[in-house]
């Protein structure tokens, strides 16, 4: 007996661990809005007499059967959008981001630059991507995994950043983005 309540005691005293959580998104893409000029991506800036970006032109809609967030291209070539973590994020946890991109025909030599941003932007630890795809490019889907090795909390801000180089009418063919997930699942869970 005093060994089974020295077992529980000491149970008691260390704690128990949390259990797994399950995946949670991290974007509502009816949420997202524009940055303004303060983001994590200012020192990547066109010229703001070189930004276009039509009212239009940043829209939610399905892709396939999922919910995303398209920037049409041909009516827009610098976008910045931003809006706030809706789960919190761990350290040890993975954050995955799936985005689309439709074939690229832009008249610039200039690579298209996409970015992305999940929390406040930490030397060396925040969790950052930034890609260059040439133009003109082929389609093709975007995965990212990270992991985490800091917290971000919920509310947290969540940056994407699109910027082709190009004028606008310098371009034809599909161009557009379509941001499809970004979430984050506890290494731990196990979907039964």
């Amino acid at each position: 007996m005093r060994r089974l309540l020295s077992i529980l005691t000491t149970l008691l005293l260390s704690g128990c661990p949390e259990p797994p959580r399950e995946p949670a998104a991290l974007v509502d893409h009816g949420f997202w809005e524009d940055a303004g000029e303060e983001h994590p991506f200012a020192d990547l800036a066109a010229p703001e007499d070189e930004r276009e970006c039509g009212d239009l032109a940043l829209f939610r809609e399905l892709f396939g059967a999922e919910d995303s967030f398209s920037v049409d291209l041909d009516d827009c070539n610098y976008a910045v959008i931003t809006q706030p973590a809706r789960a919190e994020i761990l350290v040890g946890d993975i954050v995955v981001w799936r985005m689309w991109r439709d074939a690229s025909f832009f008249l610039t030599d200039e690579p298209t630059d996409i970015g992305l941003q999940v929390g406040a932007r930490q030397e060396g630890d925040d969790i950052h991507w930034r890609g260059a795809y040439p133009n003109p490019g082929d389609s093709g889907l975007v995965y990212e995994e990270f992991e985490a090795l800091v917290d971000v909390p919920e509310g947290a801000p969540i940056t994407w950043f699109v910027n082709t180089h190009a004028e606008l009418g310098a371009r034809h063919g599909g161009n557009s983005l379509n941001f499809i997930e970004l979430s984050r699942l506890d290494p731990r869970w196990e979907d039964e």
